[in-house]
């Protein structure tokens, strides 16, 4: 297959991570298109940033044979005007990794096959094929990098919120927010309960190469202990073989668990926590640096036997290579 990954915004890199693991790990080719490189100083890689003029842009549409559309695309109300390219006809598929009523449905109205993200939005999209958050975790940036460990330094905890939502905003976007002042309390207070043996660095409005490489020196990563899902910062420190925290409800572990099957999810590596609960979690991380850095390890191993990319780029090829052309 010749797959083209199609998408307005990068929606934090998914589509490039997805595009490249094709690319490298399975006989199809892949390209990502984007229609915009990040969000403020927060950027994120892609193949080709799209604009009217872009003759590289319109060689991608002609070339594909299988378009894969991204969370807001729409097949027939975009900018590309893709019907146009529609001759022959090509392969066609929706991924979603956005809420529900920001999305583009018209493909699941049409009763196409799609995919959707193994995090909190699989129990919205009930209809699509639940898939996996792709993380290159072979990559440079998120590999485990040598660095001293708890006693003979302090414990070091990254955070690196996208936002500053908390509870103020959970009512009316529950799954955007991020707790950024709440979880920044804790981990003063965190601080103040084992003195000069705790750092922290909340990391924000960088590109994800310089959030990768502030958090490799840390231990500890928190994505966010509010909504009841994890996110790309969840992976991204499994990868880099910290002990990552996130609150994970029932159903995003039930989400997760279609993609790694029930025995990853046994006795996990990492930290399951709300708020309510962080300051105690964290403290016991503190207070027991000789195994600190064992279930670090795991959290990577973890990652490499049940999340490596090389294996589960092939569950995307998979899926569209089964798919008839559009329209059926």
């Amino acid at each position: 297959m010749r797959i083209l990954q199609l998408a307005n915004t990068p929606l934090a890199g998914f589509p490039y991570r997805l595009s490249r693991a094709i690319q490298q790990h399975t006989e199809h080719e892949s390209r990502c298109i984007v229609g915009l490189p990040g969000y403020g100083t927060r950027t994120f890689p892609y193949d080709v940033l799209w604009s009217h003029k872009s003759p590289e842009g319109r060689q991608l549409l002609e070339w594909a044979n299988t378009y894969v559309l991204h969370s807001y695309f729409s097949l027939k109300r975009n900018p590309w005007q893709l019907i146009k390219y529609m001759d022959p006809p090509k392969r066609v598929t929706a991924h979603y990794c956005i809420r529900p009523e920001t999305a583009n449905h018209e493909l699941v109205e049409l009763g196409v096959p799609t995919t959707v993200s193994a995090q909190y939005h699989a129990r919205f999209f009930t209809r699509s094929t639940v898939m996996p958050n792709i993380m290159p975790i072979r990559e440079g940036g998120y590999q485990p990098r040598d660095r001293s460990w708890p006693p003979d330094g302090p414990m070091r905890i990254a955070f690196s919120p996208s936002n500053r939502y908390g509870k103020a905003q959970q009512s009316k976007d529950p799954w955007s927010v991020k707790g950024w002042a709440e979880t920044k309390q804790v981990l003063e207070l965190v601080q103040q309960d084992n003195p000069g043996r705790v750092e922290f660095d909340i990391i924000e409005q960088v590109s994800v190469e310089e959030c990768l490489r502030r958090r490799s020196i840390c231990h500890v990563s928190i994505d966010e202990v509010m909504s009841g899902s994890y996110h790309n910062v969840f992976l991204e420190g499994m990868s880099q073989g910290l002990v990552s925290v996130a609150y994970m409800d029932p159903e995003t572990l039930a989400a997760m668990g279609k993609v790694t099957g029930p025995a990853a999810l046994e006795n996990p590596p990492w930290v399951n926590v709300k708020l309510e609960g962080l300051r105690n979690e964290l403290n016991a991380l503190v207070q027991a640096p000789d195994q600190l850095r064992l279930r670090a390890d795991r959290c990577r191993a973890w990652m490499e036997q049940y999340w490596d990319d090389r294996v589960l780029a092939r569950l995307y090829t998979d899926f569209w290579s089964a798919l008839p052309p559009y329209p059926a």
